[in-house]
């Protein structure tokens, strides 16, 4: 490479003339443009990939679509009477009758999840578990002292209250 002013050789990497001190322009060498992908492939890759890309999307559809091992649930059977009485109680006659899902008797303990009952009928103690689909009425939790109708059902050895009813 030579100076432009003076003519002397300079080093290609020299940013100013050794003789006469002019500054050097250095000028940036072509540069050659990447040309984008889809250009360089030639029509028959164009289509192989097309297909690849195609073939990918119908695999990952069909995956959301039908996942492996499923199998349709069958619906079980809801039982039409929980926590009925058998015989309805009757105030007026002095009979505390309950059903065999029933018991009316007095709070004597109230826990979270737990109401303990005491039964009027029998004196026995009942502990019976209720939670958010426990139907109050009056839409008020019973405090300990109130008479109360208490229906439940029996799941699998523990008493699940269905309906808590205060009595006058």
């Amino acid at each position: 490479m030579r100076c432009p002013r003076c003519g002397n050789t300079i080093a290609s990497h020299d940013r100013f003339c050794g003789k006469c001190g002019d500054r050097l322009v250095q000028q940036p060498a072509a540069t050659k443009a990447k040309t984008p992908l889809f250009a360089r492939l030639s029509p028959k890759q164009l289509r192989v990939a097309g297909g690849v890309l195609a073939g990918v999307i119908i695999v990952i559809a069909l995956l959301l679509i039908i996942p492996p091992g499923r199998q349709k649930r069958k619906p079980v059977p809801r039982p039409t009477n929980l926590g009925a009485e058998l015989t309805p109680w009757q105030p007026d006659k002095g009979t505390a009758e309950s059903g065999a899902h029933a018991v009316y008797g007095k709070v004597i303990s109230l826990q979270r999840g737990s109401i303990t009952i005491q039964s009027f009928t029998d004196g026995k103690v009942y502990t019976l578990y209720v939670g958010r689909r426990t139907s109050y009425s009056p839409h008020r939790y019973p405090l300990v002292g109130d008479k109360v109708k208490a229906l439940y059902i029996d799941d699998r050895g523990s008493m699940k209250a269905t309906q808590v009813q205060m009595q006058p």
